[in-house]
C-alpha cells in the first residue's frame, strides 16, 4: 500500500518525491488562507509564507526556476508590506523586481518551460505596482495558465492546484467588481431617466 501512495503521488517513485507533494499541498492551502484574510499586512505576510514553502517544494521537484520566482515573490511581498516606510516607496523597485526575476530566470533556465515563471513574475511585478484594482487583475489573469503549464510540466500537483484556484479566485473578483458592479450604476441611471 505505501509503495503505491508514494507511485501515485511522487514524481520520482521516492519518499523525497512524497515529502515534496505534501509540502507543495501545504503552500496551497496557506495561498487559499491569503484570500481569506481581512487586512493587507496579514495578507502580505501569509503570501511571503506561502511564497516560501513553494521554494521549497519548486526546489525539491528540481524546478528550480518556479522556486527562483516564488524568492522574488516573496521578496516584493517583504518590501510591499513596508510599503509605509519610505526606503520601500521607491518607484526602483519595480525595476529591481524585474532585473531580479530575468536575471534569475536566466540562471535556473531548465527548458523552454521556464519562460512560463519567469514571463509571469514579470508581469506580475508590473500589475501589483499599478494602483487600480481592475487593472491589477486583468494584467495577472493571464499568467496563471503559464504557471499551470509549468506546473504540470514539473508534475507539481500542488501547484496546479494552486494556480487553478488563483485564476479562479480572479475571474470570480473580474465578474463580481469590474463587469457586475459597472453595469449596477449604469442600469440605476436608465430606471431613473
Amino acid at each position: 500500500m505505501i509503495e503505491t501512495i508514494i507511485k501515485t503521488f511522487s514524481i520520482d517513485g521516492t519518499l523525497l518525491g512524497v515529502a515534496a507533494q505534501i509540502i507543495g499541498f501545504i503552500g496551497a492551502f496557506t495561498y487559499f488562507l491569503v484570500f481569506q484574510m481581512k487586512k493587507r499586512s496579514s495578507i502580505l505576510a501569509i503570501n511571503i509564507l506561502a511564497g516560501m514553502i513553494f521554494v521549497v517544494h519548486f526546489s525539491l521537484i528540481g524546478a528550480y526556476t518556479g522556486a527562483a520566482m516564488n524568492v522574488v515573490c516573496a521578496l516584493r511581498c517583504t518590501i510591499y508590506y513596508f510599503s509605509d516606510r519610505k526606503w520601500a516607496k521607491s518607484k526602483a523597485w519595480l525595476a529591481v523586481f524585474i532585473g531580479v526575476s530575468v536575471v534569475l530566470g536566466v540562471l535556473t533556465w531548465g527548458d523552454i518551460y521556464s519562460v512560463f515563471p519567469l514571463m509571469a513574475m514579470v508581469i506580475t511585478s508590473i500589475s501589483f505596482w499599478l494602483k487600480k484594482e481592475s487593472h491589477i487583475r486583468l494584467l495577472t489573469l493571464p499568467t496563471q495558465p503559464g504557471w499551470m503549464i509549468y506546473n504540470i510540466h514539473n508534475n507539481s500537483i500542488s501547484g496546479l492546484l494552486t494556480d487553478i484556484v488563483i485564476f479562479s479566485s480572479i475571474l470570480i473578483a473580474i465578474i463580481r467588481y469590474d463587469i457586475i458592479k459597472k453595469q449596477k450604476p449604469q442600469a440605476v441611471k436608465q430606471n431613473e431617466a
